[in-house]
């Protein structure tokens, strides 16, 4: 057998204890909340393979032990037919994909893919090469194949058992190392079964709708090749059909009113319900299931928190258009809200906060985020004690009316026929019965703490801080001034490095950006992001602070202009040619702003035409050091 071919039953069999250690983490009570196994080989000669998991340290040995015995478990009795099929289906899907896919390959990851066979001594293959080449093998293997490829990377006789994190291993006079030992082998003691062949549950589970939706408007805005449709209903179809990327398609379906609805008095409400949505499946199906039915399909959609709605994001390729529409309408009509996804996610929270907590750019999304919005709660990310006075039916009593009632948008940007998803919109969504959503006259406002300081002290032992200077700026709307602000930050982001990195001569990694609100309108900033040596805090501020006052006094050159916009130009035509921009940037949204069409009209001109003049004016109006907001973190 070949390396490559070797090195794929080898895959084969690793996706197949992979699946089973995913399907675990959504069990109760299971003590970790992160899971992987693989193999690999280390400078081309050393070949190993591990498993590993994450969770609470006082769990250490409950989750050694489950990693021993998934492992032995699969390395006894194997695999079982409906796995092995699992994971066939997706790989063939995979190759598909691949080909169908080949004829816009994008040139940098054509020279990286070849300069990487180069560097493996193995030989680059096209797409279509490679389903002529494994197709027929990867539906020829068999599952006594498959389970020898698994004993053979872990035939080895030695094992290495790793306990790292802050679990507390004293216990009297045991050594740490015969305290992992002793847990190693107790486990070995456990009987383990052979794994059930159980047959997947299928989607969809539902019949489709009956009726399809009235459409009572079409637009066709020609010279940007967007199609408008407005059903009965208030759904919005926005429609672009692109040759950017073969054989793919992506939507976002966008309802609500999103986080910035989230109750004041339910800090965190917005992200548990993002993640508790995203974990539990959807109807019938938990996520597990829901993947295993999906087994072999490129097509996926995802729950997703807008700062300004909520949203059903999906991407497809061209012939599975009908099941990303049979789950847009699943989403929408059949949500779950299941308590062990609610489990693992909060206890990915409680992992996620530790971590972030001894880190200067933890703590900062942890509390300089919010701070630099007034303290507002729909900012940044709240703390896990804040996070367990929520529980699941805050969740669902909070997102469920918007899922069923709410009118949508849906953006579609891609490779496919203008007038097949017409007809799949009105089928799965045109027939909905929707409200237009309220409008948001009480909106809360964020409010910049003008002026103002936060010190934030870490709990860690390496000598790194964090210095933020934001300057209060404006929403998004008026583009013309977006647009220079952005030039703005540029600008300033190059003296940054000129001026701490080149002139100070450290080792930093400066940055400057403009942060426009388009939900809250006012609010923005630009901000100075420095990492730094704790004891180089305030001398870093002022050189930062300084160079505002510079391009205010002294003003920006020429030659600085052109640094800042001849590279954003070409960015600009490159995100052109992107799904991704005509989808979120120009029509997302549109329904209720249409002035972002025009944006995309006049975005290079308009950029084009910044001038010095420009530059001056906006240096003067928003780069006021009195009203700056600093946050500085170290240890």
């Amino acid at each position: 057998m070949s390396l490559q071919k070797r090195l794929l039953t080898q895959s084969v069999a690793n996706r197949i204890v992979q699946n089973r250690l995913d399907t675990l983490l959504r069990k109760p009570d299971v003590p970790f909340t992160s899971a992987s196994v693989y193999a690999h080989t280390f400078l081309e000669e050393i070949e190993y393979a591990q498993i590993e998991a994450q969770g609470k340290p006082e769990n250490w040995e409950k989750i050694l032990g489950i990693l021993e015995q998934t492992l032995r478990q699969a390395l006894i009795y194997g695999f079982t037919e409906s796995e092995l099929a699992r994971v066939k289906k997706d790989l063939l899907a995979d190759l598909d994909n691949a080909v169908k896919k080949a004829s816009t390959r994008e040139s940098g990851d054509l020279s990286y893919q070849i300069m990487s066979g180069l560097n493996n001594n193995l030989v680059f293959q096209s797409p279509q090469q490679e389903k002529e080449i494994f197709s027929s093998f990867i539906e020829s293997l068999a599952l006594k194949e498959v389970h020898g490829a698994f004993q053979k990377s872990w035939e080895p006789d030695h094992r290495l058992v790793m306990v790292t994190g802050n679990a507390d291993l004293n216990t009297g006079n045991v050594k740490p190392e015969d305290h992992i030992l002793a847990a190693f082998y107790k486990s070995k003691t456990v009987e383990v079964s052979e794994p059930e062949n159980i047959a997947g549950k299928s989607f969809p589970y539902f019949t489709d709708p009956e009726t399809s939706g009235k459409i009572v408007r079409r637009t066709d805005l020609y010279d940007l090749g967007i199609t408008q449709i407005d059903f009965e209903n208030g759904l919005r179809l926005n429609l672009k059909k692109t040759d950017f990327k073969a054989n793919e398609v992506v939507a976002t379906l966008s309802f609500g009113k999103g986080r910035m609805t989230e109750p004041q008095n339910q800090p965190g409400l917005s992200e548990l319900t993002e993640r508790v949505i995203q974990e539990s499946g959807v109807g019938p199906l938990n996520r597990d299931e829901l993947d295993q039915a999906l087994a072999g399909k490129n097509t996926a959609v995802s729950f997703r928190m807008a700062e300004n709605s909520f949203t059903l994001d999906g991407k497809a390729v061209k012939d599975e258009l009908d099941l990303m529409f049979q789950l847009f309408y699943a989403y929408l009509n059949d949500t779950a809200f299941r308590e062990d996804a609610y489990t693992l996610v909060m206890e990915r929270f409680r992992q996620r906060h530790l971590s972030l907590s001894h880190s200067p750019d933890g703590a900062m999304r942890l509390h300089g985020i919010r701070f630099l919005a007034g303290g507002d709660s729909r900012f940044g990310l709240t703390s896990y004690e804040q996070m367990q006075k929520l529980g699941i039916s805050d969740v669902r009593n909070w997102v469920s009316d918007s899922l069923k009632q709410d009118a949508s948008e849906l953006s579609v940007v891609g490779d496919f026929e203008i007038e097949d998803m017409i007809g799949l919109a009105a089928k799965y969504l045109g027939s909905l019965k929707r409200s237009e959503r309220k409008s948001a006259d009480s909106l809360r406002q964020p409010k910049f703490p003008t002026g103002q300081r936060l010190n934030l002290k870490i709990d860690s032992e390496i000598p790194k801080g964090l210095l933020v200077l934001s300057y209060p700026t404006d929403d998004m709307w008026n583009i013309s001034r977006t647009r220079r602000l952005s030039i703005l930050a540029e600008i300033f982001s190059d003296r940054l490095r000129e001026t701490i990195r080149d002139k100070l001569g450290a080792a930093y990694s400066p940055d400057a950006y403009n942060s426009p609100s388009k939900t809250y309108p006012g609010y923005g900033m630009l901000n100075i992001i420095v990492s730094i040596k704790p004891e180089d805090a305030e001398m870093v501020a002022k050189e930062v602070r300084a160079i505002a006052d510079d391009m205010i006094g002294k003003g920006i050159s020429k030659d600085e202009l052109q640094r800042a916009v001849d590279p954003m130009i070409t960015n600009i035509k490159d995100m052109q040619r992107q799904n991704s921009y005509w989808l979120f940037t120009v029509l997302k949204d549109s329904k209720y702003h249409p002035e972002q069409l025009e944006w995309s009209r006049t975005i290079l001109n308009d950029y084009a035409g910044i001038t010095l003049d420009d530059m001056a004016e906006y240096a003067k109006r928003y780069l006021d050091n009195r009203k700056a907001a600093t946050v500085i973190i170290k240890p």
